[in-house]
């Protein structure tokens, strides 16, 4: 079983498009209504003072958004960098900053369950991974990480079921051929892992030397087709 990385702070695409989207609202806002270089609409001319007060709110807000979206993001990179320096506490304690400025940070959830997962707490861990998957249903390195607790609680079947949305997302993925081999060997299908692991050594070659250390392959380690393959000798 292998575990990659130990931390998410890229930017998925919905992260970006919602803080730009918060801070183009607010500034077409701004331009047609507040600009003295455009005319402003018929009805705000008329003297409609209500109408300008709520344009001048949903500016307000949706820049608010934007700003705290942004710090957000800003929350959870702190994190990434104390984890990576082995502050968990730290890093926990950013990322849940992140959630409050914005509680759909699905990166947050993510980087908040695998550091509650290296603290003991696996209920919480799960319930964060679960949770940035029901944001973001494609989010690879959530899959990735929620595989990896779940195989490490023994939980194989689950994790089972991950690596084959792992591999819904990304075909090509070695890691998650790598796990799915991984799974299917100690769920007994032994017939099966071959493929998947045959796939991952060729996708990248470091698999092979993984492979022949690996616990979950114990119980094949003396089989024809695992020692052709990673060419063991014996």
């Amino acid at each position: 079983m292998s575990i990659e990385p130990n931390y998410s702070p890229v930017l998925t695409p919905r992260i970006v498009n919602g803080i730009l989207s918060s801070l183009i609202a607010g500034a077409i806002v701004y331009i047609v209504f507040f600009s003295g270089h455009l005319s402003v609409a018929p009805w705000v001319a008329a003297g409609v003072d209500e109408a300008i007060e709520l344009l001048a709110l949903g500016w307000l807000y949706e820049v608010g958004r934007g700003v705290r979206r942004s710090m957000a993001v800003s929350a959870n990179n702190s994190g990434t960098r104390k984890e990576s320096a082995g502050d968990l506490q730290g890093a926990a304690a950013d990322y849940d900053r992140a959630l409050r400025l914005n509680p759909q940070l699905e990166l947050a959830y993510r980087n908040r369950g695998v550091a509650r997962h290296k603290l003991g707490d696996r209920v919480n861990s799960l319930l964060d991974l679960e949770i940035a998957i029901s944001i973001a249903p494609d989010f690879f390195e959530a899959y990735q990480a929620r595989n990896v607790v779940r195989h490490l609680n023994s939980d194989i079947l689950g994790a089972f079921l991950d690596c084959e949305q792992m591999l819904r997302l990304r075909p090509d993925s070695a890691i998650a051929h790598y796990n799915r081999a991984c799974a299917l060997c100690r769920l007994g299908r032994v017939d099966e892992l071959f493929v998947d692991l045959y796939e991952a050594i060729r996708l990248d070659p470091k698999w092979r030397e993984q492979a022949q250390e690996d616990a979950d392959f114990e119980a094949i380690r003396e089989h024809p087709s695992f020692i052709a393959m990673l060419n063991v000798e014996r």
